[in-house]
């Protein structure tokens, strides 16, 4: 059963199918000043993102973003907001986070608001030529999470965006 098993694989493998089982080596990431831990294909680059508000005030986005050798990549963008901020309206705070996302050719597919781990989210999908991105935003107390998958229309593997997502936990908050 077990030599069944692995010549499957090559053969998945040979004529560039993906298995669940494609990417076991995956990194478990720390991020002490946002306060998550998630999985990821590769080791994440950070950048810090100045961005301005309603209010005239400028915050600080922290985005990790980590490339798979096939050109997709995995995105957490977090951002903490100060306590003075009106964070009452979750709703509104995701939607303009997705409004956000929309520039030069970029569609939504779909959006919807979901529950992930207890916190409201809005679960997207958007397009922009044979690019999507997939992802989760949510708010957790003053932390907004952009949880985004990248891909070309060809490459979506559904097992490792499952792993991303289900690996992807708040602490210490």
């Amino acid at each position: 059963m077990r030599k069944k098993l692995l010549a499957l694989a090559l053969l998945m493998t040979i004529f560039g199918m993906r298995t669940s089982f494609a990417s076991p080596d995956w990194k478990e990431f720390y991020s002490e000043a946002q306060h998550f831990k998630v999985l990821l294909p590769t080791d994440p680059k950070h950048q810090a993102v100045n961005s301005p508000l309603p209010d005239g005030t400028t915050t600080t986005t922290d985005v990790y973003t980590s490339v798979n050798p096939d050109g997709t990549f995995y995105l957490i963008a977090a951002n903490t907001f100060s306590k003075e901020m009106d964070v009452s309206d979750t709703t509104k705070i995701l939607e303009a986070c997705l409004k956000g996302m929309l520039v030069d050719n970029t569609v939504v597919v779909s959006s919807q608001f979901e529950e992930f781990h207890g916190h409201k989210t809005l679960d997207f999908l958007l397009k922009a030529g044979t690019t999507f991105q997939k992802g989760k935003i949510t708010l957790v107390g003053h932390s907004l999470y952009d949880l985004l998958y990248d891909y070309d229309e060809k490459l979506y593997n559904q097992d490792e965006y499952d792993r991303f997502l289900q690996s992807f936990n708040v602490i210490n908050r």
